[in-house]
């Protein structure tokens, strides 16, 4: 059994041109329009892909040996890792947002899909998608929404924002209130209530 993440993880997932960025943007404005923390990571698939430039000081930062280097200026801190995706799991994500409610992911199918401790909004181009995804999720699926109009239960990304947040916002609840029971748990497996862990 996999242990329970210290907040609220929810993954966006979707093939491309589904919405799901579209999505991303509603839920930060509704979440923290609650008062919510929200920290966001985007899964980028393009091979090759870096925020750094070569040439640019951080890239002879890098090319030097320095890892991370942190790119400051007057509006930003920037991270720069040379990781890459081997061993990546949403533990070490999280290490890197120290600050937030809720961490939302876009995309990380590979990632988060059959992880039971992330809430899954699926975000469809048409029925066929719906249910080849839900065929495929462990755990909570918070919602399926579409940027068309599509049979319910699915969701209009454009149309349905405020019922979409109002569900993110219940499956956030549920989570931080079975952290705080797990909290005051010794974490003992010692069987005397009958379940095995």
């Amino acid at each position: 059994m996999a242990s329970h993440l210290r907040i609220p993880v929810i993954s966006v997932l979707g093939y491309k041109d589904s919405g799901k960025t579209l999505l991303i943007e509603g839920l930060v404005k509704g979440l923290t329009g609650r008062g919510l923390k929200v920290a966001t990571a985007k899964h980028i698939s393009q091979r090759g892909f870096t925020m750094d430039r070569e040439g640019k000081d951080t890239w002879r930062h890098s090319k030097a040996g320095a890892n991370p280097v942190l790119s400051v200026s007057e509006g930003e801190i920037a991270i720069l890792m040379k990781e890459g995706l081997e061993g990546l799991s949403i533990d070490r994500l999280l290490e890197l947002i120290p600050k937030a409610d809720v961490f939302i992911l876009e995309g990380f199918s590979w990632l988060t899909l059959k992880d039971e401790r992330v809430g899954k909004i699926i975000c469809v181009r048409d029925e066929g998608e719906s249910e080849l995804f839900k065929g495929k999720v462990k755990g909570d699926l918070i919602a399926v929404c579409s940027l068309r109009k599509l049979n319910p239960p699915t969701l209009n990304i454009r149309e349905d924002i405020d019922t979409i947040v109002s569900e993110v916002s219940e499956y956030i609840d549920g989570v931080i209130e079975t952290l705080k029971i797990l909290e005051k748990l010794p974490r003992l497996n010692c069987g005397k209530c009958g379940f095995k862990n």
